[in-house]
């Protein structure tokens, strides 16, 4: 399979706004899109187009801390790239090494350095297989009852 851009641009390759609303009760961790996302790129010169629904829960990225002063914040530069890869990998619409590859190509498009595409692509080839395995609820309820009074939303 051969992956690329569609779009040379962010806003192209991005078109909806990414605004994550924090989980209260994860110490900023963990986040929920309020508003579906979309990545678009070409799998063999076809046009493809990722949705992330309402609900997702992203970590971002799952960096060490430590790592945080090599490669920055989990919610950096590459959010949109990693939240792709955060719905790719619990999904499994593609094999592990494609949402890698995806991955790579979110991060191209949004100007990232090389030195850091490579250590945060190469850190989900070597480490990624583990998150990948899971199968964990990767959806927030949304119709959780959040009336302080108890009554009803």
């Amino acid at each position: 399979m051969k992956i690329e851009l569609a779009y040379p641009s962010e806003n192209e390759t991005f078109p909806l706004i990414l605004d994550p609303i924090p989980l209260p009760d994860e110490n900023g961790k963990w986040w929920y899109l309020e508003r579906p996302f979309r990545m678009i790129f070409l799998i063999d010169k076809i046009k493809k187009v990722i949705e992330v629904p309402v609900g997702f829960k992203t970590d971002f990225a799952s960096i060490p801390r430590l790592a945080w002063i090599i490669v920055g914040h989990p919610c950096g530069e590459y959010k949109k790239a990693a939240v792709i890869h955060d719905f790719l990998y619990g999904e499994k619409i593609y094999p592990r090494l494609i949402n890698d590859q995806i991955f790579f190509l979110g991060m191209a498009v949004l100007n990232m350095a090389n030195w850091k595409k490579i250590i945060m692509h190469r850190a989900v080839n070597i480490c990624g297989w583990y998150r990948y395995k899971e199968n964990i609820n990767r959806f927030v309820d949304l119709n959780i009852n959040s009336c302080p009074t108890g009554g009803e939303k």
